[in-house]
């Protein structure tokens, strides 16, 4: 089944209800008072139907340009996939809102002698809490990645007119073993002028898809979640960065707005490596809960090294 952004967001809300229902049943086998305290204060946090709405709607546009007459149709594409994101955009900061509240609730817990408490939700029910953060980091991910596509529509005269100037100088370019390093300077030219039109929003869309898959392999740290999570979660933030240190490090890229503006990688671009192409990317079958805390201990905080060097790419502020 194809990728719809309402499916990726179901399975989420699913699993998130599935955590919510547990806990809510177990708190109600000690005291149903209990159990129907946490139900509904976890009501508003069960009901994202405006967010399943407008991303249903969404999921019915298509930016599909691939021919001249779909070419022609783009603009006016465009205007309603537009319009479809900022109502996805409007129901996200709603429900957002909702999360934030939910994570900071502090439900009554009966202690083992009996006493009726207000414990903080990650300690009072650590699965909800891990769920809550799911959602929160899901639903960003989400959006981040449909705006990704809108930015590569309305760029798509540009995109297509660096792969026009590709060919034609690939089609002047010497042949032979001559010509291999030319061809070769052509297509490094040609990807470092993609990248720069798209680093922010391909960033941003890596980075909130690498807070996602923090969040779900603290809330299963099993090999398993770990292989499947990080395989894509590390190279996406890693290819942006060799992508920038390319182009603060070219001559005809590194006087650009963008390079002038951004630091370059550096170490970070080396360190995130092993967890895109390395070892780190997927962990042996037989590794730990432990090996798997471990690993994701280190990318928690270079994770959190790459938020905060570029933090006005990921806030917006550098587009």
């Amino acid at each position: 089944m194809p990728y719809t952004f309402a499916k990726s967001w179901g399975d989420t809300y699913n699993k998130a209800n599935v955590a919510f229902s547990k806990d809510i049943n177990a708190a109600n086998k000690i005291d149903r008072g209990v159990g129907g305290a946490l139900k509904q204060m976890l009501e508003d946090a069960n009901k994202p139907f405006g967010l399943i709405t407008a991303l249903d709607v969404l999921d019915k546009q298509d930016l599909f340009a691939g021919s001249d007459k779909a070419a022609a149709e783009l603009p006016g594409k465009i205007k309603l996939y537009k319009a479809a994101l900022d109502k996805v955009d409007a129901e996200k900061k709603k429900y957002t809102k909702v999360l934030d509240e939910a994570l900071k609730l502090k439900p009554t817990v009966q202690d083992k002698n009996g006493y009726k408490l207000p414990t903080p939700i990650k300690d009072a029910y650590p699965d909800t809490y891990r769920q809550l953060k799911i959602m929160q980091t899901e639903v960003e991910a989400i959006f981040q990645r449909a705006s990704n596509q809108l930015v590569d529509a309305l760029n798509k005269q540009k995109l297509d007119k660096i792969q026009a100037e590709k060919n034609k100088a690939m089609d002047k370019a010497p042949k032979g073993e001559e010509g291999n390093a030319a061809v070769k300077a052509i297509s490094n030219e040609a990807v470092l002028k993609i990248a720069l039109l798209k680093f922010a929003p391909s960033f941003k869309s890596a980075m909130a898809k690498g807070a996602g898959v923090i969040q779900k392999i603290k809330a299963s740290p099993n090999v398993a979640t770990y292989n499947a999570e990080m395989n894509n979660g590390g190279r996406d933030i890693s290819q942006n960065l060799l992508n920038l240190g390319k182009i603060k490090a070219d001559a005809k890229f590194k006087s650009t707005a963008l390079a002038k503006k951004l630091v370059d990688p550096g170490q970070m671009a080396k360190d995130i490596v092993p967890f895109a192409d390395g070892n780190k990317r997927s962990l042996p079958l037989t590794a730990t809960e432990k090996d798997v805390k471990e690993a994701l201990v280190e990318f928690t905080a270079l994770y959190k090294q790459i938020a905060v060097a570029y933090a006005d790419v990921i806030s917006g502020k550098i587009k």
